[in-house]
């Protein structure tokens, strides 16, 4: 198989992508700077000629892009599309005269381009709603628009922020009594855990207490937009807190007899964690340093109380779809003697299962 066909690699594809846009930004910088303070050559010579910058804002950055990313054909197009659209907007807000026709006709096609792509994008996520609707009959939500998101999207780092914002309205709105089934036989919960989800009540009941108070002292300290934009953003962060409390009283973390299934409400995506992989369990007697880059601590109240090593880093997708790798992970669970005990037992047995049971977690608000 090609390079063209499989694309770049991870690691140079973020390389490409950075050296892409840090040349664009460059290009941008050095036009404005030109533009305002003009080296004295150029103002004796009777000014600066816009189609050098022209060509470098339409031409040269998309260029550059397209061949840092060319062994990724429909991403070096896309992005160097893209950025022929901006340098279009960019030059309208340097150059001095883009009234001729021909800049007409350029904008013309940007705003074009724009549509199509709106267009294509409601295209896609009504698609998936559709398909993720005809699954979740059947089989669990969660797992019903991960697939969908993957069939449609891929597993790029946009198909998994859309994929995050979709779960996040999936738990928002879905039926509270909705039985969900997740893989597992053994499963243990974490939201009793030092009031974790009591907590998490207790704090949305006070940001949406406090919302209309803070709307109405910021429009007489600063105006009604000001504060419509700041109670918007309240409001999404609210719906975001809530769904996260929602996801934390329905996804446990589970045990097969060859897999962890790693769940904690939306701070991670599903996942499968080989038994294989695991170095260690013990009980957790000391806090883990918070800025360690490679341990994951999903605990929200008190202490952890459960440390997993791992002999491999493994890459794990947390909030917003934001990948890292982790070669620990430091839990807080409401059993975490029960689980150990579990856990250890089945890293002593390591045989595969024949069948994976599912464990149907209903919608609970007992703390």
């Amino acid at each position: 198989m090609n390079a063209a066909a499989t694309g770049l690699p991870p690691r140079e594809q973020r390389r490409a992508t950075l050296w892409a846009l840090g040349f664009a930004f460059a290009v941008y910088l050095a036009s404005w700077l030109v533009l305002r303070q003009p080296p004295q050559w150029l103002s004796t010579a009777g000014g600066v000629p816009q189609w050098p910058i022209a060509f470098d804002l339409l031409l040269t950055v998309p260029a550059v892009y397209w061949w840092l990313h060319r062994r990724d054909r429909r991403r070096a197009w896309v992005g160097a599309l893209a950025l022929a659209g901006t340098g279009v907007w960019v030059a309208s807000q340097l150059l001095p005269d883009t009234s001729d026709p021909v800049w007409s006709v350029l904008r013309l096609l940007r705003n074009l381009g724009l549509g199509l792509v709106v267009l294509l994008e409601v295209g896609i996520i009504l698609s998936m709603l559709r398909l993720v609707l005809r699954l979740a009959q059947d089989r669990n939500p969660d797992y019903a628009l991960r697939d969908g998101v993957q069939q449609r999207l891929g597993t790029s780092l946009a198909a998994r922020v859309m994929a995050f914002d979709l779960r996040m309205w999936l738990h928002v709105f879905a039926r509270n009594r909705r039985q969900w089934d997740y893989v597992g036989d053994a499963h243990f919960s974490y939201h009793r855990k030092d009031g974790n989800a009591s907590n998490q009540q207790a704090f949305l009941f006070l940001l949406a207490i406090d919302l209309p108070v803070a709307h109405f002292v910021v429009t007489l300290l600063a105006s009604a937009t000001v504060a419509w934009i700041i109670t918007l953003l309240t409001l999404l962060s609210l719906a975001l807190m809530f769904a996260h409390y929602r996801a934390t009283l329905r996804c446990p973390i589970s045990l097969t007899r060859e897999t962890l299934y790693l769940r904690y409400g939306l701070a991670v995506a599903e996942t499968a964690i080989p038994l294989d992989l695991i170095a260690c369990a013990e009980a957790c007697k000391d806090e883990p340093r918070r800025s360690a880059p490679t341990v994951l601590r999903l605990n929200e109240a008190g202490e952890p109380n459960v440390r997993i090593s791992l002999l491999q880093p493994v890459v794990i997708a947390g909030w917003f779809g934001i990948e890292r790798q982790v070669d620990k992970l430091c839990l807080g669970l409401d059993q975490p003697r029960e689980f150990l005990a579990e856990l250890n037992a089945r890293l002593a047995m390591r045989e595969p299962a024949a069948c994976l049971p599912v464990h149907r977690a209903a919608f609970d608000t007992e703390q």
